[in-house]
């Protein structure tokens, strides 16, 4: 009896194991944006996504867009609203540059004039990691950031990513 119950036990664990690597495989990106910003993207929305991560350091640049519907984009406003970390368009001078040049050449953040962004600084010498301005005022020898525009006349999300 002991046996049985073993063995039920580590294929139950085994399949949540698996299901576990299945549902991130399918749906990490939806879950790492997701933790990043604050705000939760359903599983739905279509999204297209180029990162460049890799090698010994992971130095790279992530780019994402997602497609929400009208009824997903009503809920998702909700939830930036609620969320002190998102602000409302135009975002600071310097940020919209930065971002623009650094986007890879099929995806970028266009210049939007109806939105929210969210910036958050991932540098370790970050003191308000969310003000855009203090990576500007300081020399850094690497930048780690990510910043997200919501564009509510389209219903895209754009996510960028820098890691140097």
């Amino acid at each position: 009896m002991k046996n049985k119950i073993i063995i039920i036990v580590v294929i139950g664990v085994f399949l949540i194991f698996t299901a576990r690597i299945a549902l991130s495989i399918k749906y990490g990106r939806h879950i790492s944006v997701s933790r990043n910003i604050g705000i939760t993207i359903p599983f739905s929305t279509e999204i297209e996504c180029k990162d460049s991560h890799g090698g010994f350091h992971g130095d790279g640049e992530c780019v994402v867009k997602v497609y929400f519907s009208d009824e997903q984009a009503i809920k998702f406003k909700k939830e930036i609203d609620k969320n002190s970390h998102w602000k409302q368009l135009p975002m600071p001078e310097r940020l919209q540059e930065v971002v623009g040049a650094r986007m890879d050449k099929d995806m970028y953040v266009p210049i939007i004039e109806n939105g929210y962004y969210f910036f958050i600084d991932r540098h370790s010498e970050a003191d308000d990691k969310f003000n855009p301005n203090e990576m500007f005022e300081e020399f850094r020898a690497s930048s780690n950031y990510t910043v997200a525009v919501f564009d509510i006349d389209e219903n895209i999300l754009y996510y960028y990513e820098l890691d140097t």
